[in-house]
């Protein structure tokens, strides 16, 4: 693993101070905890859960706020001051849009729009096809098409209905280790033949195998437990760089959990691989 590669040294220098200051006092005021387990399994069995439907109308009226210009950006339902840039993912996603002279993004678990609103200032001025398809649950794709959609921004209930129309990009931001099997989900995705591949804010850590946590969230945000993935590097890197070309890697200015480094990937296609796009 890479920590000292060049992209993560010149998106510390871009990245404004008072977006880390402000990390820091919203993390001390709102402490996320997490807690060790055997298994996703035992970790399943041992989170209290939590209140969906108050969180998605928390997360809806939040992501409203900032869709109207209310406010400036949000992130799991928090309202923040400043917009919390991953200046590695913006990059990859201009690398994209430069390459393929469109920019047809697949967000899977991307809420309302989180990583859309936070990048849309420049994704904005791009003069291609610039879509965005975000990938959730039945409830949050229902209000997404009611409340959310434009024409840029669209709701889905599966990625085999998002990617009909052809697509660009497949992003996976803080969302495959929040799911029992991440490894079938790259699995499909690898199937469908898809050109890029961008994983970002996810846990990573240097063992041989996957480890498992309760991440706990303090009710001054909303009250939840639910599993948490650390992926091994090895692991996950071996699963895509059979068929994809690892382009560059990062890690994350938000590192809310100790036992694991929150890393960025970028993934071509390797061209033996590509047949469709």
């Amino acid at each position: 693993m890479n920590l000292n590669h060049p992209i993560i040294k010149i998106s510390k220098q871009l990245l404004p101070p008072i977006l880390l200051i402000l990390f820091k006092k919203i993390m001390g005021r709102h402490p996320i905890k997490f807690v060790k387990q055997p298994s996703w399994e035992v970790a399943i069995q041992n989170c209290e859960g939590y209140d969906s439907e108050s969180l998605i109308t928390k997360t809806k009226e939040s992501a409203k706020l900032v869709a109207s210009g209310l406010a400036v950006y949000e992130r799991d339902s928090v309202i923040f001051e400043e917009i919390q840039y991953s200046f590695p993912l913006l990059a990859s996603l201009l690398f994209i849009a430069a390459n393929n002279n469109s920019l047809r993004v697949i967000d899977f678990g991307g809420s309302f729009g989180t990583t859309f609103q936070q990048n849309k200032k420049f994704l904005g001025k791009l003069e291609i096809n610039c879509e965005w398809r975000i990938v959730e649950q039945p409830k949050i794709t229902q209000i997404g098409k009611m409340e959310f959609a434009t024409k840029k921004l669209s709701f889905y209930n599966s990625i085999d209905e998002a990617t009909k129309d052809g697509y660009d990009v497949m992003l996976f931001s803080s969302s495959l280790c929040y799911i029992a099997d991440p490894y079938s989900q790259i699995r499909k995705t690898i199937a469908i033949n898809a050109q890029y591949i961008i994983i970002d804010r996810t846990p990573i850590h240097n063992e041989e195998n996957d480890s498992f946590s309760i991440q706990h969230t303090p009710s001054s945000i909303y009250k939840a437990s639910y599993p948490i993935r650390n992926f091994s590097y090895a692991k996950l890197i071996k699963t895509l760089t059979e068929h994809y070309d690892l382009i560059e890697e990062w890690k994350s200015d938000l590192q809310p959990d100790p036992s694991s480094v929150s890393m960025g990937f970028l993934f071509k296609l390797k061209t033996e691989n590509h047949f469709n796009n």
